[in-house]
């Protein structure tokens, strides 16, 4: 996977020759009514993310033995705040170990966010990432960013609905990562075939996404997982079996698959404290129809995690030699 070559990854047919080739949508307006949403949801709800989570990353964090935070009394203040941020960006290392990225990587991270992972590997690795993303304005905070941190000679970013077609060659790349990004697409299946195309020989496929637990029966994820999946603009959540066929019917070898229930829980006092402050903002203040849209989410993600229903995992697979 590693080795002495040019660093500069093949550039990607022009979005309008790709449209025209592959049918891939040029803007968020041209996809299919579920991926339009997401798009509609990133482009216009980013704030809430960025202002009271991460500037950069938009996913859980990954915390150490013994890190946590006291049931209903989190405030993301000094060691509270520091603490917080370090297992958002622990999150990122420990989905990227399996995939040994070093400078010669050509990485693909799919599903890329406000861009943090693509940063976070350009600046500790130096190597070229490639991030895909529906979301157009992702895509431009993502691109002004790079600028300002004079990273754009290491990251680009492109749109690609990465549940359709990654516009990227055939084996043209050592490592792909996505991390709480493919339970928005529209048909992960495709998605891993997908990656299965563009991935060289013994190149990785290393993510993190949310699960269904397996013990769940029909009636819980009726109950639990489908209104979850409603509200947060999924259209289902794998069980991590179901994911594992998935990987394998790809044509890639599962190397790891893990539960990362114990190390992503203290969010789940985030999510839960953030929740109680938006109600009492409702009660002092009056509402929005946002923040009720927020205070439904958290809810329902609360309800389905504290009940064993809801959990995150990671995932390791590699294309065959």
């Amino acid at each position: 996977m590693v080795g002495t070559r040019d660093r500069t990854l093949p550039n990607p047919p022009s979005l309008q020759q790709a449209k025209m080739d592959n049918q891939i949508p040029v803007t968020s307006h041209d996809l299919p009514g579920h991926l339009a949403d997401v798009a509609d949801e990133y482009d216009t709800g980013m704030d809430p993310y960025r202002v009271g989570w991460h500037r950069r990353h938009i996913h859980f964090g990954s915390y150490a033995p013994g890190e946590t935070f006291p049931e209903n009394r989190f405030r993301k203040l000094g060691a509270d705040l520091k603490m917080h941020d370090r297992a958002v960006v622990k999150m990122v290392e420990d989905v990227i170990a399996p995939a040994r990225i070093t400078a010669d990587s050509r990485v693909v991270d799919a599903g890329c966010g406000v861009g943090g992972t693509a940063f976070h590997l350009a600046e500790t690795r130096g190597c070229r990432v490639t991030g895909l993303n529906i979301s157009h304005g992702q895509l431009k905070t993502t691109r002004d960013e790079a600028r300002s941190l004079g990273l754009d000679h290491l990251v680009d970013f492109q749109f690609s609905d990465c549940s359709s077609e990654i516009c990227l060659p055939d084996c043209s790349v050592d490592v792909i990562v996505t991390i709480e990004a493919a339970c928005h697409f529209a048909n992960r299946a495709r998605f891993l075939q997908e990656c299965a195309r563009v991935l060289r020989p013994n190149g990785r496929i290393v993510g993190q996404d949310w699960v269904v637990s397996g013990a769940s029966s029909t009636q819980d994820y009726e109950d639990f997982i489908q209104p979850l999946c409603e509200s947060w603009s999924m259209i289902g959540l794998e069980s991590a079996a179901s994911y594992t066929d998935k990987l394998i019917k790809a044509g890639l070898e599962v190397e790891e698959f893990e539960d990362f229930d114990d190390r992503v829980r203290p969010n789940i006092v985030i999510v839960d404290s953030t929740m109680n402050a938006l109600q009492l903002a409702v009660f002092l203040r009056g509402y929005t129809d946002k923040t009720i849209m927020w205070i439904k989410r958290f809810q329902l993600l609360v309800r389905a995690w504290r009940a064993g229903h809801f959990q995150v995992h990671r995932f390791c697979a590699r294309k065959p030699d």
